[in-house]
């Protein structure tokens, strides 16, 4: 089962390289890694000495990456950059924000109106568990913070970079 990660964007991540999306990794993770204390949790700077982010596009734009970070496993996380996000960013919100009452959802809403693009990070349970989720919302928040947005978090969790941090808008129960 897969646990998904999106930054919304409010405009296009696609000049984005593997070591610009590193490097905001970097300044982030340990402050990031220490905000969410994942179960498997490992020294921020081992992890980064370990770090490989994989161009997977075609066409000379960041469309597909694939984050190594774990040392006992091939496995990556893959991330995927949808240019023309406005239609699936839509219906997300009918379907999911549009029923919800509660007082962040007006700000949340008004967020995803000026979204243009979205970029997903595919987690696995074992990603979610480790470092893989700090990771993820540390590359998220870089992305953020560049362009502009907001960053889901499964399906419940909504929040900003703040520096180094994220700040948490709001997170739901289902």
């Amino acid at each position: 089962m897969s646990f998904w990660i999106h930054a919304f964007c409010n405009e296009s991540v696609a000049s984005v390289t593997t070591q610009e999306l590193t490097s905001g990794i970097a300044e982030r993770l340990k402050s990031l890694t220490y905000l969410f204390c994942p179960d498997k949790e490992e020294n921020p700077d081992v992890v980064l000495a370990r770090l490989k982010i994989e161009d997977r596009s075609t066409d000379g734009t960041f469309r597909v990456f694939l984050i190594y970070y774990r040392s006992d496993s091939p496995l990556f996380i893959r991330v995927d950059r949808i240019d023309d996000a406005r239609g699936s960013i839509e219906e997300f919100d009918g379907d999911v924000l549009a029923h919800r009452s509660e007082p962040a959802i007006a700000r949340i809403r008004q967020m995803l109106k000026v979204a243009k693009e979205q970029v997903s990070f595919c987690l696995k349970a074992d990603d979610v568990d480790s470092m893989g989720f700090p990771l993820s919302i540390a590359a998220a928040s870089y992305l953020v913070k560049r362009v502009g947005g907001v960053i889901q978090s499964g399906n419940y969790s909504w929040m900003v970079p703040s520096g180094k941090e994220v700040d948490i808008l709001a997170e739901f129960s289902a």
